[in-house]
């Protein structure tokens, strides 16, 4: 699997360790992901001088700890949004920059948390749902319902 992601929020420094695809998108995928946080400590002086560096250098080597709190992160393919850009409809960096805007200010709406890149990928890290995402819903709704379009505002929230 691709090596995780790593960022500076708000003074805590983060990973990203992806543990489980969640499902397959037009330009790549989305995946659920363990969130580590830097670990200062007796474990990490430990390592820096097995490293043979000073504990709290610049050169001493990362230890994270897994913090227990969940991201799901979508995975954009570059190569395929240069393949298939103007092709379709949807665009992947105008939703992220929506995705973006929206934020996280709100109780009732999922905004990206924070976008990475590199090479390869776009990353968009959002707050992770365990009940699945809003058309996986509707749709099982609908299913249950007998193919009604719609639901009924109790049941949508």
């Amino acid at each position: 699997s691709k090596p995780s992601s790593s960022s500076r929020s708000a003074s805590r420094v983060v990973s990203y360790w992806p543990q489980r695809r969640l499902q397959d998108a037009i330009f790549g995928s989305v995946w659920a992901c363990t969130v580590l946080q830097q670990h200062f400590g007796v474990a990490a002086d430990d390592a820096a001088r097995a490293a043979g560096v000073e504990p709290g250098s610049p050169g001493a080597p990362i230890v994270w700890e897994i913090t227990g709190e969940f991201v799901a992160i979508k995975m954009v393919e570059w190569s395929r949004v240069h393949h298939m850009r103007g092709r379709l409809l949807e665009d992947p960096v105008k939703e992220v920059a929506a995705m973006q805007m929206l934020g996280t200010g709100h109780p009732n709406v999922l905004g990206s948390t924070e976008v990475l890149q590199d090479d390869d990928f776009l990353y968009s890290v959002m707050p992770y749902c365990s009940g699945g995402d809003l058309f996986g819903v509707v749709v099982q709704h609908a299913e249950e319902n007998g193919g009604e379009i719609g639901m009924p505002e109790p049941v949508a929230r």
